[in-house]
């Protein structure tokens, strides 16, 4: 082996990728952006827990756990209801993650040693949150015993008897059912912005592109034709993943499948135009996987389907609105696991459609340009 003849090659090799910019900033922007968001963004710490608060006792034993809640750092109380009924519209609404439930007769029956009770509700869609919270509760009933005994000489009293915890929507807390509903988005962000990406960049290397822009068919009927069938193929992948969720994973299903396949569409429209927007702007499939993955990385670590939004740093949290995924994943997770409607989670579906009709349309006509 001539030790010149390689330095020559690998010369050659170096001046061509530095020399091809597109490639150069993504070799170095790809790990910059996983280290920012791993390292600064994702946070397996569970803060700020949202809480809804239902206090028909209104005494000083009841306003004095809330404010044990409230101040624990960990739990924040976002709001108290009226009616158990309004509790419930928390939960579907993505309001509350915790409900704390004081009955009329908690502080007499504590002053009595009677067998009083509270209810704790907790939203199960995520499990590992919900497992998190139900330490932190237990350790603020235990802090507030310990108030009980100090202040109120109450020996007798063990808030763990009075206590009764309910897990909503995923009540033994399967990791799969909660995995199950953001897989969904997952897959069809990856399938559809990967293979949308590829698409022109495809025809570019086979050296056809120029051949289609010949044709008679005009640029608005080529890309037409080029991404209607992944908007086909998404579909039949979500109809796959829920019968294999349901059938197969056992991870029951509550909500309107027709109205899952509704809001199925405007994901598509911003995955799809994502990728077509990659497309144009690639030389070749390489350039296109690369770029195609660096939207992806955010879109999946920052959307809220591994890591909450809520633990995240608040200028993260700010990026977050501008990911059509965190959308779709609020949606579906809500339809799957909870039975919700479209009132339910109205502005998160007209900020998807709006993202996904924004997109496209960009993609579209910035596309067009490039192949008249």
């Amino acid at each position: 082996m001539s030790f010149s003849r390689f330095y020559t090659m690998f010369k050659k090799e170096m001046i061509q990728m530095i020399r091809d910019k597109r490639i150069f900033i993504l070799i170095f922007l790809s790990p910059l952006i996983e280290i920012i968001i791993f390292g600064y963004a994702i946070n397996l710490d569970i803060d700020n827990i949202e809480t809804g608060v239902l206090d028909l006792n209104k005494s000083g034993y009841s306003r004095d756990l809330i404010s044990l809640l409230n101040h624990s750092d960990k739990f924040e109380i976002e709001r108290e209801f009226n009616s158990i009924q309004e509790l419930e519209e928390g939960f579907k609404k993505r309001e509350i993650q915790v409900g704390l439930i004081i009955p009329h007769n908690f502080s007499t029956d504590i002053f009595k040693g009677k067998q009083a009770e509270i209810l704790v509700l907790f939203d199960g869609t995520d499990a590992n949150t919900c497992r998190i919270s139900l330490g932190y509760f237990d350790q603020v009933k235990v802090q507030f015993l310990k108030r009980l005994l100090k202040e109120k000489g109450l020996a007798a009293f063990n808030l763990s008897e009075y206590a009764k915890v309910r897990v909503r929507y995923n009540p033994y807390m399967k990791t799969v059912n909660f995995l199950m509903s953001g897989i969904i988005g997952s897959i069809l962000l990856v399938i559809t912005m990967v293979l949308g990406s590829a698409n022109l960049v495809r025809e570019k290397e086979s050296g056809t592109y120029e051949q289609l822009i010949t044709t008679p068919l005009k640029p608005i009927e080529i890309m037409a034709a080029k991404f209607l069938p992944f908007f086909f193929i998404g579909y039949v992948d979500v109809v796959i993943i829920i019968l294999f969720a349901v059938h197969l994973f056992k991870t029951p299903f509550v909500g309107n499948y027709g109205l899952m396949l509704i809001m199925t569409f405007p994901f598509l429209l911003s995955t799809l135009g994502t990728g077509l927007f990659i497309s144009s702007i690639s030389n070749n499939q390489r350039q296109a996987m690369f770029t195609a993955v660096i939207f992806m990385i955010p879109n999946i670590l920052l959307s809220g389907f591994l890591f909450p939004i809520e633990n995240m740093p608040k200028i993260i949290q700010y990026l977050t609105y501008a990911i059509p995924f965190r959308y779709f994943l609020t949606i579906i997770r809500g339809i799957f696991m909870k039975g919700s409607v479209l009132a339910d989670f109205y502005s998160d579906a007209v900020l998807l459609t709006v993202f996904g009709i924004v997109i496209f349309i960009f993609s579209l006509l910035f596309t067009r340009k490039q192949i008249r």
